[in-house]
């Protein structure tokens, strides 16, 4: 319990700005990920599908149906909402720490 009581009173440090923009890039990779799979919908943008998925599987073929490019458009959105979703945590993350550390 003393435990407890004293790091809750330990002042807590604001994360640096090399680990923010570390973050902040991440978050930019991870989207642009995103829009590299839900690229793989459509025919006309699916090169870059078959270069990431000839990387991540060297062997055997690469078969885009309707199915795969379903799925595909479906694990992009998805990706690009989390990517989305991770930058607007940790930049309210950050802005709560500059007013939490300004008002003690």
């Amino acid at each position: 319990m003393f435990e407890q009581k004293r790091m809750a009173q330990q002042k807590t440090k604001s994360m640096n700005k090399f680990w923010q923009n570390w973050l902040t890039v991440f978050c930019g990779a991870v989207g642009l990920f995103g829009v590299v799979l839900a690229g793989g919908a459509f025919e006309a943008t699916s090169s870059p599908v078959y270069f990431t998925l000839g990387l991540l599987n060297s062997t055997g073929e690469i078969l885009l149906n309707f199915a795969m490019r379903f799925s595909l458009a479906v694990m992009g959105a998805v990706t690009i909402g989390w990517s989305i979703i991770l930058f607007a945590a940790i930049k309210a993350a950050n802005k709560l720490d500059k007013q939490s550390s300004k008002s003690v």
